[in-house]
């Protein structure tokens, strides 16, 4: 649930920096974050399904399939480079293939899973990074980094 509600801070911070839309999609994924760590996942193997189990599961599905390859794909238009459009594209498209991979694919169901994961946070952090180093150029964030100084 902390992760959601910091993901949600960072949201107001890229909606201010980045664009109000990715910030929106990415306030999306933090809500959804504090709902699936309310209503936790079903142990695996998935023999006996819960109802908290069930609403993990479908809190999931924006997130994968809606809020973060959309909010790629706004930022890939933000401060373009080539390398970073494409990256946003690519993670765009990785993460849904990856998350309906996991749930095709039983065996490796976990591993399909994780590699979601991780192409959507890394994606974030870079979104992050790459915001800090623009926020240097925004005049009131400027001016409030150096008024701590």
């Amino acid at each position: 649930m902390v992760t959601g509600a910091l993901l949600v801070a960072f949201s107001v911070a890229v909606r201010r920096v980045v664009s109000v839309w990715t910030g929106r999609l990415l306030t999306v994924f933090g809500v959804a974050l504090l709902l699936a760590g309310v209503f936790v996942s079903d142990p695996a193997p998935h023999t006996v399904r819960t109802g908290h189990g069930i609403v993990h599961d479908l809190v999931s599905v924006p997130i994968f399939l809606g809020a973060l390859p959309a909010a790629a794909f706004v930022a890939a238009r933000w401060r373009p480079t080539r390398a970073w459009s494409w990256y946003c594209r690519a993670v765009g498209v990785a993460i849904p293939v990856l998350f309906i991979l996991s749930g095709g694919i039983g065996s490796a169901t976990g591993v399909f899973q994780r590699l979601a994961i991780a192409v959507g946070w890394t994606w974030v952090a870079g979104l992050g990074l790459r915001a800090l180093s623009a926020g240097r150029g925004v005049p009131e964030f400027s001016n409030d980094c150096r008024a701590r100084q």
